[in-house]
């Protein structure tokens, strides 16, 4: 009957073999896992960059919310004038930083 189990060195062989395989299936996960990250910060990095260079500022929320806040601001200043022309406009504001 014959011996069904290999010599010692082709066991190691073998077992290199795996060894090798496995090394590469995980340096394989490891690059995809790092080109996916990479392509999703650049692509969020470059909307973003993109909204800023249109001067559609997202930290500062949407241009519509801010036309309404200063619409009451400049109503409320111009009633005490004469001038109707001005209350469509609101006047400009100076402001210093220290």
């Amino acid at each position: 009957m014959p011996d069904s189990t290999p010599p010692p060195t082709d066991r190691r062989a073998l077992a290199a073999g795996k060894a090798r395989a496995h090394r590469e299936r995980t340096r394989r996960m490891r690059r995809r896992v790092a080109t996916g990250a990479a392509t999703a910060f650049i692509a969020l990095f470059a909307t973003i960059s993109v909204q800023m260079a249109a001067g559609n500022d997202p930290a500062t929320g949407t241009a519509s919310a801010k036309v309404k806040a200063s619409a009451p601001a400049a109503s409320t200043s111009s009633s005490t004038g004469s001038d109707s022309s001005s209350s469509s406009t609101p006047a400009a504001v100076t402001t210093q930083q220290s």
